[in-house]
Protein backbone atom coordinates (compact mmCIF):
# COMPACT_ATOMS: atom_id res chain seq x y z
CA UNK A 1 0.00 0.00 0.00
CA UNK A 2 1.67 3.35 -0.77
CA UNK A 3 1.85 5.83 1.31
CA UNK A 4 -1.01 8.42 -0.51
CA UNK A 5 -3.63 5.40 -0.05
CA UNK A 6 -2.96 5.21 3.98
CA UNK A 7 -3.36 8.48 4.07
CA UNK A 8 -6.60 8.42 2.12
CA UNK A 9 -9.80 10.83 4.52
CA UNK A 10 -11.58 8.45 6.25
CA UNK A 11 -14.56 10.90 5.99
CA UNK A 12 -16.06 13.59 3.78
CA UNK A 13 -18.11 16.59 4.30
CA UNK A 14 -21.64 16.06 2.94
CA UNK A 15 -23.95 19.00 2.61
CA UNK A 16 -27.70 18.59 3.44
CA UNK A 17 -30.11 21.85 2.30
CA UNK A 18 -32.20 20.59 3.81
CA UNK A 19 -31.68 16.52 4.84
CA UNK A 20 -34.43 14.27 3.48
CA UNK A 21 -36.28 12.32 5.70
CA UNK A 22 -34.13 9.02 5.76
CA UNK A 23 -31.32 12.04 6.58
CA UNK A 24 -32.94 13.66 9.02
CA UNK A 25 -33.93 10.75 10.77
CA UNK A 26 -30.09 9.44 10.95
CA UNK A 27 -29.48 12.80 12.16
CA UNK A 28 -31.51 12.56 14.97
CA UNK A 29 -30.10 9.35 15.84
CA UNK A 30 -26.80 10.72 15.74
CA UNK A 31 -27.49 13.39 18.62
CA UNK A 32 -29.11 10.81 20.75
CA UNK A 33 -26.24 9.16 21.01
CA UNK A 34 -24.00 12.26 21.78
CA UNK A 35 -26.57 12.51 24.96
CA UNK A 36 -25.15 11.54 27.97
CA UNK A 37 -27.28 9.11 28.80
CA UNK A 38 -29.47 8.47 25.79
CA UNK A 39 -32.53 7.44 27.45
CA UNK A 40 -32.95 11.18 29.26
CA UNK A 41 -32.65 12.44 25.70
CA UNK A 42 -36.40 14.13 25.12
CA UNK A 43 -38.23 11.91 22.32
CA UNK A 44 -39.53 15.00 21.00
CA UNK A 45 -36.15 15.68 19.53
CA UNK A 46 -36.08 12.79 17.43
CA UNK A 47 -37.87 15.14 15.13
CA UNK A 48 -36.79 18.79 15.64
CA UNK A 49 -34.60 18.12 12.40
CA UNK A 50 -37.74 18.07 10.52
CA UNK A 51 -39.91 20.58 11.95
CA UNK A 52 -36.79 22.88 11.83
CA UNK A 53 -35.01 22.03 8.50
CA UNK A 54 -37.35 20.53 6.38
CA UNK A 55 -40.78 22.16 7.28
CA UNK A 56 -38.63 25.79 8.62
CA UNK A 57 -41.37 28.74 7.45
CA UNK A 58 -38.88 30.94 6.55
CA UNK A 59 -36.45 29.17 4.12
CA UNK A 60 -35.05 25.64 4.47
CA UNK A 61 -32.62 24.82 6.94
CA UNK A 62 -28.99 24.19 6.07
CA UNK A 63 -26.70 21.14 7.61
CA UNK A 64 -23.01 19.66 7.48
CA UNK A 65 -22.12 16.53 8.54
CA UNK A 66 -19.20 14.82 7.98
CA UNK A 67 -19.95 10.99 7.31
CA UNK A 68 -17.73 7.98 7.28
CA UNK A 69 -16.12 7.12 3.87
CA UNK A 70 -17.78 3.34 3.33
CA UNK A 71 -20.70 2.98 5.80
CA UNK A 72 -21.98 6.67 5.80
CA UNK A 73 -22.04 6.93 9.08
CA UNK A 74 -22.19 10.53 10.55
CA UNK A 75 -19.75 11.63 12.96
CA UNK A 76 -19.66 15.53 13.22
CA UNK A 77 -22.76 17.74 12.63
CA UNK A 78 -23.32 21.35 12.38
CA UNK A 79 -26.79 23.27 11.34
CA UNK A 80 -28.27 26.87 10.93
CA UNK A 81 -31.63 26.98 11.27
CA UNK A 82 -33.26 30.92 9.06
CA UNK A 83 -35.43 33.00 11.16
CA UNK A 84 -36.37 36.31 10.99
CA UNK A 85 -35.60 39.19 12.82
CA UNK A 86 -36.88 42.77 13.83
CA UNK A 87 -33.80 45.57 14.47
CA UNK A 88 -33.24 48.67 13.02
CA UNK A 89 -36.53 49.36 12.54
CA UNK A 90 -37.44 46.46 9.72
CA UNK A 91 -37.39 42.83 9.06
CA UNK A 92 -33.97 41.80 8.53
CA UNK A 93 -33.50 38.08 7.70
CA UNK A 94 -30.49 35.97 10.01
CA UNK A 95 -30.15 32.55 11.06
CA UNK A 96 -28.99 30.28 14.34
CA UNK A 97 -25.94 28.08 14.12
CA UNK A 98 -25.82 25.14 16.27
CA UNK A 99 -26.12 21.79 16.68
CA UNK A 100 -22.10 21.45 17.05
CA UNK A 101 -21.44 17.83 17.91
CA UNK A 102 -18.78 15.22 17.49
CA UNK A 103 -18.37 11.30 17.70
CA UNK A 104 -15.36 11.58 20.39
CA UNK A 105 -13.46 9.04 18.57
CA UNK A 106 -13.13 11.72 15.78
CA UNK A 107 -12.50 15.01 18.26
CA UNK A 108 -9.74 17.34 17.48
CA UNK A 109 -9.67 16.39 13.55
CA UNK A 110 -10.63 20.24 12.47
CA UNK A 111 -14.23 18.91 11.49
CA UNK A 112 -15.33 21.06 14.10
CA UNK A 113 -14.14 24.46 12.09
CA UNK A 114 -14.68 22.73 8.88
CA UNK A 115 -18.55 22.40 9.01
CA UNK A 116 -19.27 25.48 10.98
CA UNK A 117 -17.63 27.69 8.14
CA UNK A 118 -18.89 25.65 5.28
CA UNK A 119 -22.88 25.27 7.18
CA UNK A 120 -22.47 29.23 7.59
CA UNK A 121 -21.32 29.85 4.45
CA UNK A 122 -23.61 28.40 2.67
CA UNK A 123 -26.55 30.40 4.66
CA UNK A 124 -25.15 33.33 4.25
CA UNK A 125 -24.96 32.95 0.61
CA UNK A 126 -28.76 32.07 0.72
CA UNK A 127 -30.09 35.59 2.04
CA UNK A 128 -29.37 35.24 5.65
CA UNK A 129 -26.23 37.05 6.17
CA UNK A 130 -26.47 37.68 10.32
CA UNK A 131 -26.07 34.31 11.87
CA UNK A 132 -25.73 33.94 15.43
CA UNK A 133 -25.68 30.94 18.20
CA UNK A 134 -25.98 29.89 21.68
CA UNK A 135 -22.80 27.86 22.12
CA UNK A 136 -22.21 25.83 25.06
CA UNK A 137 -18.59 26.06 26.82
CA UNK A 138 -17.42 23.25 24.77
CA UNK A 139 -17.94 24.56 21.39
CA UNK A 140 -17.87 28.57 22.35
CA UNK A 141 -13.94 28.84 22.77
CA UNK A 142 -13.57 27.43 19.29
CA UNK A 143 -16.37 30.07 17.75
CA UNK A 144 -15.27 32.46 19.42
CA UNK A 145 -11.28 32.13 18.99
CA UNK A 146 -10.47 30.94 15.63
CA UNK A 147 -14.29 31.52 13.67
CA UNK A 148 -14.87 34.95 13.93
CA UNK A 149 -18.12 34.58 16.28
CA UNK A 150 -17.85 37.38 18.79
CA UNK A 151 -19.50 37.48 22.18
CA UNK A 152 -22.16 39.83 22.45
CA UNK A 153 -21.68 40.82 25.55
CA UNK A 154 -24.20 43.61 26.26
CA UNK A 155 -27.15 41.35 25.68
CA UNK A 156 -27.45 40.91 29.11
CA UNK A 157 -29.12 37.50 29.40
CA UNK A 158 -30.07 36.31 32.96
CA UNK A 159 -31.52 32.71 33.75
CA UNK A 160 -34.65 33.48 36.10
CA UNK A 161 -35.63 30.57 38.60
CA UNK A 162 -38.30 29.71 41.06
CA UNK A 163 -37.53 26.58 42.94
CA UNK A 164 -41.31 25.07 43.99
CA UNK A 165 -39.91 21.96 45.96
CA UNK A 166 -37.50 21.04 48.62
CA UNK A 167 -35.97 18.91 46.42
CA UNK A 168 -35.54 21.83 43.76
CA UNK A 169 -33.37 23.34 46.26
CA UNK A 170 -31.64 19.68 47.26
CA UNK A 171 -30.30 19.43 43.74
CA UNK A 172 -29.14 23.19 43.53
CA UNK A 173 -26.70 22.40 46.30
CA UNK A 174 -22.89 22.86 44.88
CA UNK A 175 -21.56 19.72 43.80
CA UNK A 176 -17.93 20.88 44.59
CA UNK A 177 -18.74 21.23 48.31
CA UNK A 178 -20.01 17.68 48.21
CA UNK A 179 -17.19 16.71 50.92
CA UNK A 180 -18.29 19.36 53.63
CA UNK A 181 -19.53 18.17 56.83
CA UNK A 182 -22.82 20.38 56.27
CA UNK A 183 -23.37 18.91 52.54
CA UNK A 184 -24.94 15.43 53.68
CA UNK A 185 -26.94 17.49 56.66
CA UNK A 186 -28.34 19.89 54.01
CA UNK A 187 -29.31 17.23 51.71
CA UNK A 188 -31.10 15.50 54.63
CA UNK A 189 -32.57 18.56 55.82
CA UNK A 190 -34.22 19.08 52.06
CA UNK A 191 -35.88 15.90 51.69
CA UNK A 192 -37.47 15.97 55.04
CA UNK A 193 -41.03 15.97 54.62
CA UNK A 194 -41.73 18.46 56.79
CA UNK A 195 -39.40 20.80 54.55
CA UNK A 196 -41.01 19.89 51.44
CA UNK A 197 -44.69 20.87 53.14
CA UNK A 198 -43.40 24.17 53.60
CA UNK A 199 -42.19 24.61 50.75
CA UNK A 200 -45.15 24.01 48.98
CA UNK A 201 -46.69 25.91 51.01
CA UNK A 202 -44.79 28.84 50.69
CA UNK A 203 -45.21 28.49 47.05
CA UNK A 204 -49.20 28.40 46.85
CA UNK A 205 -48.80 31.69 48.93
CA UNK A 206 -46.78 33.52 45.80
CA UNK A 207 -48.88 32.02 43.42
CA UNK A 208 -52.37 32.33 45.02
CA UNK A 209 -52.41 36.25 45.49
CA UNK A 210 -55.09 38.24 43.41
CA UNK A 211 -55.04 38.74 39.79
CA UNK A 212 -54.52 41.81 38.56
CA UNK A 213 -57.99 43.32 38.06
CA UNK A 214 -59.16 43.85 34.03
CA UNK A 215 -57.44 41.12 32.41
CA UNK A 216 -58.73 37.84 31.62
CA UNK A 217 -56.30 35.06 30.72
CA UNK A 218 -57.31 31.55 29.03
CA UNK A 219 -55.60 28.73 27.79
CA UNK A 220 -55.50 28.48 23.91
CA UNK A 221 -54.38 26.35 20.71
CA UNK A 222 -54.52 28.34 18.33
CA UNK A 223 -52.99 32.01 16.63
CA UNK A 224 -55.36 33.62 14.57
CA UNK A 225 -55.12 37.35 13.00
CA UNK A 226 -54.93 39.03 16.04
CA UNK A 227 -51.45 38.03 17.14
CA UNK A 228 -50.41 40.12 13.49
CA UNK A 229 -52.21 42.95 15.05
CA UNK A 230 -50.18 42.74 18.55
CA UNK A 231 -47.10 41.98 17.31
CA UNK A 232 -47.43 45.30 15.17
CA UNK A 233 -48.35 46.86 17.89
CA UNK A 234 -45.74 46.07 20.21
CA UNK A 235 -42.88 46.00 17.64
CA UNK A 236 -41.93 49.75 17.53
CA UNK A 237 -41.34 49.65 21.28
CA UNK A 238 -39.09 46.48 20.91
CA UNK A 239 -35.79 47.14 18.98
CA UNK A 240 -34.71 43.66 18.80
CA UNK A 241 -36.50 40.87 18.18
CA UNK A 242 -37.62 37.72 16.71
CA UNK A 243 -40.50 38.66 14.28
CA UNK A 244 -43.95 37.40 16.54
CA UNK A 245 -46.67 37.21 14.36
CA UNK A 246 -49.50 34.93 13.81
CA UNK A 247 -47.60 32.43 11.18
CA UNK A 248 -44.42 32.51 13.41
CA UNK A 249 -46.13 31.84 16.29
CA UNK A 250 -48.15 28.93 14.50
CA UNK A 251 -44.96 26.93 13.28
CA UNK A 252 -42.85 27.50 16.58
CA UNK A 253 -45.43 26.08 18.88
CA UNK A 254 -48.09 24.57 17.56
CA UNK A 255 -46.27 22.76 14.31
CA UNK A 256 -43.46 21.93 17.08
CA UNK A 257 -42.94 18.25 18.47
CA UNK A 258 -42.97 19.79 21.92
CA UNK A 259 -46.24 20.10 23.52
CA UNK A 260 -46.39 23.50 24.37
CA UNK A 261 -49.06 25.37 26.08
CA UNK A 262 -49.89 29.03 25.04
CA UNK A 263 -51.95 31.19 27.28
CA UNK A 264 -53.31 34.32 25.88
CA UNK A 265 -54.34 37.61 28.26
CA UNK A 266 -57.22 39.68 26.79
CA UNK A 267 -58.08 42.92 28.02
CA UNK A 268 -61.80 44.11 27.34
CA UNK A 269 -62.27 41.65 25.17
CA UNK A 270 -59.04 43.13 22.63
CA UNK A 271 -55.75 40.71 22.89
CA UNK A 272 -53.50 42.32 24.97
CA UNK A 273 -50.52 39.19 25.27
CA UNK A 274 -49.54 35.89 25.20
CA UNK A 275 -47.12 33.70 27.12
CA UNK A 276 -45.87 29.98 26.00
CA UNK A 277 -45.00 27.24 28.78
CA UNK A 278 -43.33 23.72 28.52
CA UNK A 279 -43.08 21.21 31.11
CA UNK A 280 -40.51 18.91 30.61
CA UNK A 281 -38.54 15.76 32.80
CA UNK A 282 -34.73 17.56 33.65
CA UNK A 283 -32.47 16.33 31.60
CA UNK A 284 -29.77 15.26 34.62
CA UNK A 285 -32.21 14.69 36.79
CA UNK A 286 -35.37 12.47 35.70
CA UNK A 287 -36.66 12.68 39.33
CA UNK A 288 -37.15 16.85 38.70
CA UNK A 289 -39.84 17.98 36.92
CA UNK A 290 -39.64 21.50 35.37
CA UNK A 291 -41.83 24.17 33.81
CA UNK A 292 -40.13 26.49 31.12
CA UNK A 293 -41.20 30.21 30.51
CA UNK A 294 -40.70 29.71 27.33
CA UNK A 295 -41.97 33.04 25.13
CA UNK A 296 -43.99 36.16 26.03
CA UNK A 297 -44.99 39.59 24.36
CA UNK A 298 -47.02 42.19 25.40
CA UNK A 299 -46.62 46.13 25.02
CA UNK A 300 -44.30 47.25 27.42
CA UNK A 301 -46.30 49.65 29.41
CA UNK A 302 -48.59 46.47 30.54
CA UNK A 303 -45.71 44.33 32.30
CA UNK A 304 -47.56 45.06 35.88
CA UNK A 305 -51.05 44.27 34.11
CA UNK A 306 -50.88 42.11 31.95
CA UNK A 307 -47.80 40.82 32.32
CA UNK A 308 -48.39 39.48 35.76
CA UNK A 309 -51.42 38.14 34.86
CA UNK A 310 -49.81 35.74 32.15
CA UNK A 311 -46.99 34.60 34.59
CA UNK A 312 -49.95 34.15 37.31
CA UNK A 313 -51.67 32.28 35.41
CA UNK A 314 -48.84 29.91 33.69
CA UNK A 315 -47.86 29.43 37.20
CA UNK A 316 -51.07 28.10 38.79
CA UNK A 317 -51.19 24.74 37.82
CA UNK A 318 -47.27 23.81 39.18
CA UNK A 319 -48.14 22.52 42.27
CA UNK A 320 -51.04 20.28 41.23
CA UNK A 321 -48.62 19.00 38.38
CA UNK A 322 -45.92 18.14 40.60
CA UNK A 323 -43.56 20.75 39.32
CA UNK A 324 -40.26 21.17 41.21
CA UNK A 325 -38.57 24.01 39.34
CA UNK A 326 -39.50 26.83 36.60
CA UNK A 327 -37.03 28.27 34.46
CA UNK A 328 -37.10 30.89 32.10
CA UNK A 329 -34.05 32.92 30.17
CA UNK A 330 -34.22 37.18 29.63
CA UNK A 331 -32.66 39.93 28.61
CA UNK A 332 -32.33 42.47 32.05
CA UNK A 333 -32.96 45.04 29.49
CA UNK A 334 -35.55 44.28 27.75
CA UNK A 335 -38.37 46.33 27.63
CA UNK A 336 -40.94 43.29 27.23
CA UNK A 337 -40.58 42.34 31.46
CA UNK A 338 -42.36 40.06 33.23
CA UNK A 339 -42.80 40.93 37.19
CA UNK A 340 -39.79 38.36 38.11
CA UNK A 341 -39.34 39.54 41.82
CA UNK A 342 -43.12 39.43 42.69
CA UNK A 343 -43.15 35.60 42.59
CA UNK A 344 -39.92 35.09 43.80
CA UNK A 345 -37.83 34.02 40.95
CA UNK A 346 -33.83 34.63 41.78
CA UNK A 347 -32.11 35.75 38.67
CA UNK A 348 -28.81 34.82 37.61
CA UNK A 349 -26.44 35.56 35.06
CA UNK A 350 -27.17 33.23 31.65
CA UNK A 351 -24.48 30.91 30.91
CA UNK A 352 -24.81 30.44 27.17
CA UNK A 353 -23.04 33.40 25.64
CA UNK A 354 -24.66 35.17 22.26
CA UNK A 355 -22.39 35.27 19.77
CA UNK A 356 -22.89 36.79 15.83
CA UNK A 357 -20.85 35.97 13.08
CA UNK A 358 -18.43 39.43 12.53
CA UNK A 359 -19.34 39.97 8.80
CA UNK A 360 -20.33 43.20 7.57
CA UNK A 361 -23.82 42.72 8.52
CA UNK A 362 -23.16 41.18 11.85
CA UNK A 363 -21.21 43.35 12.88
CA UNK A 364 -23.75 45.81 12.66
CA UNK A 365 -25.74 44.33 14.96
CA UNK A 366 -22.74 43.23 17.40
CA UNK A 367 -21.81 47.03 17.55
CA UNK A 368 -25.63 48.19 18.04
CA UNK A 369 -26.18 49.05 21.50
CA UNK A 370 -29.97 48.72 21.55
CA UNK A 371 -31.61 46.44 23.99
CA UNK A 372 -33.17 43.10 22.71
CA UNK A 373 -36.19 41.21 23.75
CA UNK A 374 -34.99 37.31 23.37
CA UNK A 375 -36.29 34.35 25.57
CA UNK A 376 -35.85 30.77 25.58
CA UNK A 377 -38.70 30.36 22.46
CA UNK A 378 -36.24 32.01 20.05
CA UNK A 379 -33.58 28.76 19.77
CA UNK A 380 -33.63 24.88 20.50
CA UNK A 381 -30.78 25.11 22.62
CA UNK A 382 -31.80 24.19 25.86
Amino acid sequence: MTQAAEAAPEWRLVALDPPDEAQAREIARFMRARHDPPENYPPEKDRLMEWKLRRNLRHPGFASAMMTVGDDRIVSLCTVTPKRLWAFGEEQPWAEIGDTFTDPAFQRRGMFSALVNATRERAQAAGFPIVFGLPNDQSAPGYTGKLNFPIKADTGHINCALPVSSRALAARLPPARSAEPWFPIAETALAHPVVSAASRALAWALLTRPSPRGVEVREVRSFGPEYDGLWARVRGAVPVAQVRDAAYLAWRFLENPFPFRVYEARRGGALAGYLVTLAQRDDTRRDLRRLYIVDWLFHPDDGETVGRALLQAALRPVLDEGIDMVTAQAVRRSPVQLPWKHFGFVQRPWTKPVIIHRNAEGARLLDDPAPWHFTLGDTDAF
